[in-house]
């Protein structure tokens, strides 16, 4: 379930960083420029080019850190050897088992 929750974040943020990195700098040509760049830079005000490079920034960490841990908790829930397992003892049948 945990998983499930941090895979909707993750869906999300990814959406959230296409549209801050196609929002960055009118001159690179993003999607402000395409939408009419000074009208996109006065809706999120005159500091724009600095507060969306450093919203960026900061939402790119979260990726990071939220792929991350779903990286940890994936690898620490998968199955490994039970308790009941010998190591070295092949798992399924083997040619023997005829």
């Amino acid at each position: 379930m945990l998983m499930i929750f941090l895979s909707v974040i993750l869906l999300a943020l990814c959406a959230f960083l296409i549209f801050l990195v196609l929002s960055q700098d009118v001159k690179g040509g993003g999607l402000a420029g395409a939408l009419g760049g000074p009208t996109v830079q006065g809706a999120f005000g005159g500091r724009s080019a600095e507060s969306i490079t450093k919203l960026t920034a900061w939402a790119g960490v979260v990726f990071f850190l939220l792929v991350l841990a779903m990286g940890l908790l994936s690898k620490s829930s998968s199955t490994g050897l039970s308790d009941t397992d010998e190591p070295g003892e092949p798992a399924g049948p083997t040619s023997t088992d005829r």
